[in-house]
């Protein structure tokens, strides 16, 4: 009868265990946002640096589509490598981004930052020119529990002339 009640206490909570592990984890926005923020931190310093260019791709899915103001449309992972590869090799190119607030989807899959930007690159004259911009990123927390850029936009700021001079008397 001691095996029996034994062997029954020992299963009851191997299966409460079980259920308790296999759960879904609550959403915890606060430690996501963290996870979110740091994850595209780490992608804007290895972009600025310029020279892992598989490493900076690794940050968009494999099904990722970047959309940048006067260039085509990217779509996949082998495109933007080209672009990304492309741009490390143009001389004095960099970039650099920083976000501050994510968003998240209500079942927290899906999330997204907006960023202030800062592109270097030569001018039409071969002069190094920086351009301001701003960027909309779009991250989906993956199978592997990595969260992805699966569509990344950004634009430039447009530029403020200063006011005319008033009128001569």
């Amino acid at each position: 009868m001691f095996r029996v009640r034994l062997l029954l206490t020992l299963s009851a909570s191997l299966c409460a265990f079980g259920l308790c592990a296999c759960a879904p984890r609550a959403f915890d926005a606060a430690e996501e946002s963290r996870k979110v923020l740091q994850r595209d931190a780490a992608w804007s310093a290895m972009s600025s640096a310029g020279k892992d260019t598989d490493g900076v791709v690794s940050f968009w899915s494999k099904d990722a589509v970047v959309s940048l103001q006067g260039v085509p449309e990217m779509r996949g992972r082998e495109a933007i490598r080209q672009f990304v590869a492309a741009s490390f090799t143009t001389p004095g190119f960099k970039i650099h981004w920083t976000s501050d607030h994510v968003e998240f989807s209500p079942d927290g899959k899906m999330a997204y930052t907006q960023s202030l930007v800062e592109t270097t690159a030569p001018g039409p004259d071969g002069a190094l020119v920086k351009t301001p911009g701003r960027g909309v990123v779009i991250w989906r927390l993956e199978s592997d529990g990595v969260w992805r850029c699966v569509m990344d936009v950004s634009n430039d700021l447009p530029v403020v002339s200063p006011p005319p001079p008033p009128p001569a008397k």
